[in-house]
């Protein structure tokens, strides 16, 4: 059960993004079969199952497409800086790999070639946010290539912020997205409820109390199915050790992990000093260090110095 409860874990179906799931794949489906590009963007906070709906979605028009299809998913947080993703798309259209501005070039003139016959592209941009510049040309070239005469590109981006089409493109790049845009609510504590019912299974460890009040604290503050799973995975692991020790000690058994161990998890993970410090911060200052964690994902680097971090 620890294993599906972690938060990387791919279920074998989706619970409570059904709609979106359908959605996302009546737009593709429309895109790949009549030959139009297309831009898709998906909003929602972290943890609401945007990337996870997007890639069952895609598997399964993969699954059904016989024609070729060239796929590539650029994380924003794994790019060295937002430019790498001139290089990598146009290392999926030629095999080649160039340097971030000849890659734009190169595609600038392969999206605005009329005559050239095209394969059918499919892009998923996750972690959008991320590849923000002060220019933001990374994310206008990849929300206008799909709308060139025979670009034959379909882009989806995957972002946390609802309007940021609106605040960071042109009018008319932003307008172009139309319908083709799906916003994912916060899952409510009926949803988180049953997504991690579905992922324990057969497991019966846990009272459904137990599952009722993590989904329920979750719903209050976030939301995010991520940390009703890492609550569920860090309570197996209490009750695991709770368990060892009471061996040890020739002490009775607790049979299930009750609505006392949920409490005790959560208290440990979100009551505790540090978490109550950091969220005793300005506004400001929060916008710092999420920064500065994106930079040291981005790069690998652990220690950054305040001109690095501004200059990124």
């Amino acid at each position: 059960s620890r294993v599906a409860l972690h938060v990387n874990y791919i279920p074998k179906k989706l619970v409570g993004r059904e709609s979106e799931f359908s959605q996302i794949t009546k737009l593709l489906t429309k895109g790949l079969t009549q030959n139009n590009s297309l831009c898709v963007y998906i909003s929602g906070v972290p943890g609401t199952g945007k990337t996870a709906t997007v890639r069952s979605a895609i598997k399964e028009l993969q699954q059904k497409r016989k024609a070729p299809l060239k796929f590539l998913e650029l994380n924003g947080m794994k790019l060295s800086e937002p430019s790498q993703a001139y290089v990598e798309l146009w290392k999926l259209i030629s095999g080649k790999e160039v340097t971030p501005k000849h890659a734009l070039d190169l595609l600038n003139a392969h999206f605005s070639d009329k005559t050239l016959k095209k394969e059918k592209i499919l892009v998923i941009m996750d972690e959008l946010d991320v590849l923000m510049t002060r220019k933001q040309d990374v994310i206008y070239h990849f929300f206008d290539w799909p709308y060139k005469f025979n670009s034959n590109l379909i882009v989806v981006a995957i972002a946390n912020t609802m309007d940021l089409p609106e605040r960071l493109l042109h009018h008319k790049v932003s307008s172009r997205l139309g319908s083709a845009r799906i916003n994912f609510a916060p899952y409510d504590h009926n949803q988180l409820y049953e997504i991690v019912r579905d992922r324990l299974g057969n497991c019966l460890w846990f009272t459904p109390d137990a599952i009722e009040i993590c989904s329920r604290k979750v719903a209050a503050v976030s939301g995010d199915a991520r940390r009703a799973l890492d609550i569920c995975r860090n309570a197996v692991e209490v009750f695991e050790l709770e368990i060892k020790d009471k061996l040890d000690n020739n002490q009775a058994l607790d049979a299930e992990i009750t609505t006392a161990t949920i409490n005790k998890v959560y208290k440990a993970m979100y009551d505790n000093p540090t978490v109550k410090f950091i969220q005793s911060f300005s506004l400001n200052l929060k916008l710092i260090l999420v920064s500065l964690l994106h930079l040291i994902k981005r790069t690998g680097i652990t220690e950054v110095s305040v001109e690095q971090l501004i200059s990124k």
